[in-house]
This record gives structure tokens, C-alpha cells and sequence, in this order.
């Protein structure tokens, strides 16, 4: 089943205002002295504008960005019409930031038609952006028909582009537009543009795109292991685990650990003991790399979640160390999640250390057990941790 942790994750907001890597004052020192030779140059003008963006000069950037979308639509043929798209998107963006809506939506527009017209690599990939930005502000604004028409043109604009930042575009929007269509019931075209998804975030090969990629795999397997489809689940689950451990940033690694743990919880459910146990301990180490707070719950549930598969088949030195995991993660994490589990985790190794006599360890464990129950501050670590006092008191008889 699906619970609190596979809550979808949407990518609203677009990285691609220029160079992701960008550094606005070395752009801006660069694009000046490339203007002090060549003033009309459309490439040094369009990343001048987005230098000023960058550092929140709207009005330096605006101005910069309209004289490189004229300069652009001067010169005739593709070339011009390519940076007349480039410009009026990233101008689109600084207006939307400033609050300029209806200026915004009319520069996105711009920025559609001169992609289109340009017929060039360049241009479609600013139309698809161009397309998949203005198409969340209309499903924002409950235009969801109109929203839904800018995004299958987004994704139609970014994979004709055959570049990474095209198939970027794609994958967001095909990403959108399949929640869009599950929230109105369409499952098969749901499942299709997921499975898009994946496809073009893998073509795209970017970290952004793989994160859109990995998460549409980890949503997908949920919704078909619910229907029964296990086996494609399965597989999609593995490729979300792939993307994400071999993509290693934090956020991927954060989707890699989620798809783990499901991943693990139906292999279990299969009776693949050892499988499921491998599985486990990959969702606690690419949790524990993701550094971010749900990456470490996720770790720490798993930690658990592996100890109790242990203790059902009789290994405790083994389910101790897995307890002792979920502990030391709670105590680093300090989440309200993760010191439940960490508790749920003590309270389970205390019991294990009473039924071997070990009343010194058992005692300390419970103790433990009781002062993370408190520490989460939930009714269901308080109830652990009345769990644990009820355990301590037959000790202090």
C-alpha cells in the first residue's frame, strides 16, 4: 500500500533560466567584455539580461533581455528566431518573478511561437520550456484544459529538440500532465505518460531530469503493485533504484531509498527472504546518503523493518545490529518519524535482551525506548514508550 512516505513529489518550479551552473557576476563580467566589441551580440546580450535576473536587477535584466529579442527577430531565418525564444522565456520568468503576470503569459507565448517557427534544437527546447512553465501557471489558476494543451506541447517541443534540456522539458511535463489525467481518472493514459516519463528523463540524462524519471518510476510501481501487476511493479521499482544510486545526488538518492524500502516490502510479501533483506540495506544506505531528513527516515524504518525480518528467522546478532542502526539514526535524524522508529526499534531489541536473560541490556534498551517515544512527540511514540514502562516495571518487581 501506499503510505505517508510515497506521497507524490511535484517539480513545479524550472531550473533552467540560463546555465544551471551559473555564476551571475562572472556572467556578467563576461557578457560586458564580449559587448564592448561586438554590442549586438545575442548570446552575450540574453545571458547579460539573466545575470541581472539572477542577482534581482529586474529592471537591468528586462531591458537587456527585450533589446536581444529585437536584435533577434532583425535577422532573418532560424538563427534569429532561436534567441528570440531564448529571450522571451527567460524575460517571461524575471516578469513572473516581478509579479507581471499578464506581461509574463504574453512573453511565454512569444517565446512558443518563435520556437515553433525556428524549426531549430535551440528554439524548440525554450518553446518546450516556454510551454511547460506557462502550462503550471494555467493548471495553478484551475485552467486545467488549457494547461493540459500546454504541456503535450511541451512535451512534443522537447523530445523534437533530441537535446537533454528538451527531454528535461518533456519528462516534467509528461510528469504533470499524468497527474492531471489520474486525478480525472484517465488510468491508462496515467500509466502511459508515466512510462513516458521515464523514457525521457532517461534520454535526457541530466540530474533533473533522472530525479523526474526516478520518481514517476517510484509512483507508477506503488499504483501497479496495488492493482496486482506486481511483477511490472517489481521492475519498476528496480529501474527507480538504478536511476537513483547511480544518478547519486541527494534527491535521487532520497527516491532510491523509497523505492528500495517498497521494493523490499514486496519481495518479502513474495517470500524472497534474502532478496528482501538485500533490499533493506540498500534503502538504509542511499537514505543515509540522500543527508535529507525524510532520507533519513526512510533509513531508519528500514533499519527496523530488516531487524524484525531477522528476528523471523531466528538471527539476533544480526536483527541487533539492525536495531542498533534504527536507533543511532533516530538519535542523529531527530525527526518525529525517526524517533518513533528508533523506539519501536529499542523497545523491540530490550524484549530481545529480556528473553535472553540479558536483564542489565534489556533494562538500558527500554529505558532508551522510552526516552525517544517521548522525544517524537506522537501519540504512537507515546504509546511505545508507555509500551517500554510497562516491560521496565516487571524489572523493578
Amino acid at each position: 500500500m501506499i503510505n505517508d512516505r510515497f506521497e507524490p513529489i511535484e517539480f513545479k518550479t524550472s531550473p533552467f533560466v540560463g546555465k544551471e551552473d551559473a555564476n551571475p557576476e562572472r556572467d556578467l563580467q563576461e557578457a560586458e567584455k564580449c559587448l564592448r566589441e561586438h554590442p549586438e551580440d545575442l548570446d552575450a546580450l540574453i545571458n547579460k539580461g539573466i545575470a541581472y535576473g539572477r542577482v534581482k536587477m529586474f529592471d537591468a535584466a528586462k531591458a537587456n533581455l527585450i533589446k536581444a529579442k529585437q536584435l533577434s527577430l532583425k535577422q532573418k531565418g532560424p538563427y534569429g528566431l532561436a534567441h528570440a525564444a531564448m529571450a522571451s522565456y527567460n524575460l517571461a520568468e524575471f516578469l513572473d518573478e516581478m509579479g507581471l503576470n499578464s506581461e509574463s503569459e504574453r512573453e511565454y507565448l512569444e517565446a512558443i511561437d518563435y520556437g515553433y517557427r525556428s524549426k531549430t534544437p535551440g528554439g524548440k527546447i525554450f518553446g518546450a520550456l516556454a510551454a511547460l512553465d506557462l502550462g503550471f501557471t494555467y493548471r495553478d489558476n484551475k485552467r486545467s484544459s488549457d494547461a493540459q494543451k500546454l504541456l503535450v506541447l511541451a512535451i512534443e517541443f522537447g523530445k523534437a529538440s533530441k537535446k537533454p534540456d528538451g527531454y528535461f522539458a518533456a519528462a516534467r511535463a509528461a510528469f504533470n500532465l499524468g497527474y492531471m489525467r489520474l486525478g480525472e481518472g484517465a488510468i491508462e493514459e496515467y500509466i502511459s505518460l508515466f512510462k513516458d516519463t521515464i523514457k525521457y528523463g532517461r534520454s535526457a540524462g541530466i540530474p533533473s531530469a533522472l530525479r523526474t524519471a526516478t520518481q514517476a518510476s517510484l509512483s507508477l510501481a506503488s499504483w501497479l503493485n496495488i492493482v496486482g501487476q506486481e511483477n511490472e511493479s517489481k521492475e519498476l521499482l528496480e529501474e527507480a533504484q538504478h536511476i537513483g544510486s547511480v544518478t547519486n545526488t541527494s534527491d535521487t538518492n532520497l527516491q532510491a531509498s523509497l523505492a528500495s524500502e517498497l521494493l523490499a516490502d514486496n519481495l518479502l510479501h513474495s517470500g524472497r527472504i534474502l532478496e528482501a533483506q538485500s533490499a533493506y540495506r540498500k534503502a538504509i544506505d542511499l537514505g543515509r546518503m540522500s543527508r535529507q531528513e525524510k532520507g533519513l527516515d526512510v533509513a531508519c524504518h528500514a533499519s527496523v523493518r530488516l531487524g524484525m525480518l531477522l528476528d523471523r528467522i531466528n538471527s539476533f546478532p544480526e536483527s541487533q545490529s539492525a536495531y542498533e542502526d534504527a536507533i543511532s539514526i533516530a538519535q542523529e535524524a531527530k525527526t518525529a518519524n525517526s524517533l518513533f522508529y528508533g523506539a519501536s526499534a529499542a523497545l523491540l531489541l530490550g524484549t530481545g535482551f529480556a528473553e535472553l536473560g540479558q536483564t542489565v541490556n534489556a533494562v538500558r534498551m527500554l529505558e532508551e525506548a522510552v526516552r525517544l517515544g517521548e522525544s517524537s512527540n506522537t501519540p504512537k511514540g507515546t504509546n511505545t514508550a508507555n509500551e517500554a514502562r510497562t516491560y521496565l516495571q516487571r524489572f523493578q518487581h
